[in-house]
């Protein structure tokens, strides 16, 4: 059974210095905890030193299992469905010399990100880290633009399905058919298309080597009716959990954590468990599990403060 905490469980778990029971406790629950790199980003954003630091060498403990960054998995999903749908669109022979020296960088136990993440050795300031500055504000935007038309609506967070919500996008398109869609295709075909135009994003990093990016930008039409009409959300189930996500969290007040949130909802398909002590991220992520199409990862609550840490060792417990 895999586990993921939320980046506010690990900090708990810092604090009281608690690693060493938790990992006893995991290995005795036979449970494999599991950190992603996104826990990682944010750690790093804390500018008390010591804090920071210490839950930067928590996160890269070797006992944990270590999940490719959401970036990697989603473009995953991307070439999937254009092996499937879009083949004219592959690179025949690719070159894949660059792209496995990344993934080995991700993957090695030694030397690679979650060394640098235990000495706390911060990647250098890039055009791209600034791009992702850029982006984290331009989410938020966009999570109050959608709040503010939840809030017309007047619907109550339980009171519809996920699957029942659809979407227009902002613009005609090429390929669309001019009638509204599943809600989560808009965003995602939106996001996947903003990615594909910057040289430098992280999905281009894994894309590149293999995927004819210059085709896709020539092929609109066929971008929307592919991510629109032909692929399904179990082609794409990442993509699905982000867009109900983001659509969930316009029911509350926007706030700095709400990208970071969906970051880390990219991951409710790995696991089997998620836990927080943030009660917003709980019910998010079980509303998502209850109307999703494919298995998600059950959410726990978990008191924060003193109580944290001892909750923490009960639930991973149980879970043997």
């Amino acid at each position: 059974m895999k586990v993921l905490l939320d980046s506010n469980v690990w900090r708990y778990v810092a604090n009281q210095n608690a690693g060493a029971a938790l990992e006893q406790c995991a290995l005795k629950s036979d449970v494999q905890l599991a950190v992603v790199p996104a826990l990682v980003f944010e750690a790093r954003k804390l500018k008390d030193d010591p804090v920071r630091k210490a839950i930067l060498k928590l996160l890269a403990h070797p006992a944990w299992t270590r999940l490719m960054p959401e970036a990697f998995l989603e473009a995953q999903e991307i070439k999937t469905a254009i092996r499937r749908f879009r083949p004219d669109w592959l690179i025949p022979s690719p070159d894949l010399t660059e792209v496995n020296a990344l993934e080995l960088d991700w993957r090695r136990d030694d030397g690679g990100f979650w060394s640098r993440a235990y000495d706390d050795i911060a990647p250098p300031v890039t055009n791209e880290s600034l791009r992702g500055e850029r982006e984290h504000d331009l989410a938020r935007q966009e999570s109050q633009e959608i709040r503010k038309r939840v809030l017309q609506r007047k619907h109550a967070l339980g009171s519809i399905s996920i699957r029942e919500v659809y979407g227009m996008p902002p613009s005609a398109l090429l390929g669309w058919q001019g009638k509204p869609v599943e809600y989560w295709r808009v965003p995602s075909l939106y996001h996947i298309k903003t990615e594909l135009a910057v040289y430098a994003s992280p999905y281009r990093e894994w894309l590149d080597s293999e995927i004819n990016v210059a085709a896709i930008a020539a092929s609109p039409e066929s971008l929307t009716k592919l991510w629109y009409y032909e692929i399904t959300p179990n082609d794409a189930p990442r993509q699905w959990v982000r867009g109900a996500f983001e659509l969930l969290q316009a029911f509350h007040k926007v706030t700095s954590g709400n990208p970071a949130d969906s970051q880390l909802s990219s991951h409710l398909v790995d696991v089997d468990v998620v836990v927080s002590a943030d009660r917003n991220f709980v019910r998010f992520a079980e509303k998502c599990r209850a109307d999703a199409p494919f298995t998600l990862a059950q959410a726990y609550l978990v008191a924060g403060g003193v109580n944290a840490v001892s909750e923490l060792l009960a639930l991973v417990s149980r879970l043997r």
